[in-house]
């Protein structure tokens, strides 16, 4: 079993198999241990045994790595680095999809969709309001034979489109 700090999943509650899984042990190793005192909760009619990889970790390397006597355990080879770099993979991949989870639920992330919703809704919104301009302007124009006067008119339109652009919730 190698040191490695325990990461988001591992600090749960796991099953007897799910820390097998972890520390890369047997159910009969983990099973002995147990018989050894290692940390968990007592299985029954409530249900199975469960532990914490965290604790499982901690006792192991104070009570099974300090006994002499042990064979060294052979060189890591090509297919359990293999097997340990997925397993890695996979609780990266875990603790980012709850990451993401916990960031939805407190509002801090929304779907790709719904802002693509609300860009469309607040673009229709700008587009009627720029369109609006020459109907409004129109008929204070007519008649009018200064360019300035017409330019200062249309001016000030466009100018109180843009603020109620710049309000908009």
């Amino acid at each position: 079993m190698a040191d490695k700090i325990p990461t988001v999943a591992e600090t749960r509650t796991l099953s007897i198999a799910e820390l097998c899984d972890i520390l890369d042990l047997s159910v009969r190793t983990i099973r002995v241990y147990v018989g050894k005192g290692m940390p968990h909760t007592q299985g029954g009619p409530a249900g199975p045994a469960a532990f914490s990889a965290e604790e499982c970790q901690a006792w192991i390397r104070g009570n099974v790595a300090k006994r002499g006597g042990r064979k060294k355990a052979a060189p890591a080879q090509p297919a359990d680095d293999a097997m340990a770099a997925a397993k890695l993979r996979k609780e990266l991949a875990l603790a980012e999809r709850y990451e993401m989870m916990v960031a939805r639920e407190k509002g801090d992330l929304v779907s790709g969709t719904e802002v693509q919703e609300e860009w469309n809704r607040r673009i229709v919104q700008a587009k009627e309001a720029l369109m609006s301009i020459p109907p409004s302007v129109a008929p204070r124009i007519v008649g009018l034979t200064s360019p300035a006067q017409i330019a200062q008119i249309i001016n000030q339109q466009v100018r109180d489109v843009c603020n109620e652009l710049g309000r908009m919730p």
